[in-house]
């Protein structure tokens, strides 16, 4: 699998820009992405291509907020005796409510910014 970082160094935390942990390699167009892919063909390298695209810092879920949100859902899990595949659709609900709708938002700011990336990356192929 190659990982790459579209305009960053660390890969995205979803309803944030940065999760903290560095990406192996970084592009900064559509058409530099292009030619890694490109080049992963003409070699035969196996597996899956995953672009990291951030959201812009003004665009992410506010970090002190989301850290709470995760922090106090994680232990609501544990509580509940929610575990395994249960865990994402409870914190997804809890980020829902306990942002009054902003990670909705966000996510679908990410949604739209990555198919639109993903069409130039295609463009660009």
């Amino acid at each position: 699998m190659t990982v790459l970082g579209y305009g960053t160094d660390t890969f995205p935390a979803f309803y944030l820009n940065d999760s903290g942990l560095p990406v192996p390699w970084r592009v900064d167009t559509p058409a530099e992405a292009a030619a890694v892919l490109r080049s992963r063909t003409e070699v035969g390298a196996p597996g899956a291509v995953i672009v990291g695209n951030p959201l812009p810092p003004d665009e992410q879920l506010d970090p002190e907020l989301h850290d709470r949100v995760l922090r106090e859902g994680l232990e609501a899990a544990a509580a509940a005796g929610v575990a395994g595949r249960d865990v994402t659709p409870f914190l997804l609900e809890r980020f829902h409510s306990r942002t009054e709708g902003e990670s909705l938002r966000a996510n679908v700011r990410l949604v739209l910014r990555n198919a639109a990336l993903a069409a130039e990356i295609a463009a660009a192929l």
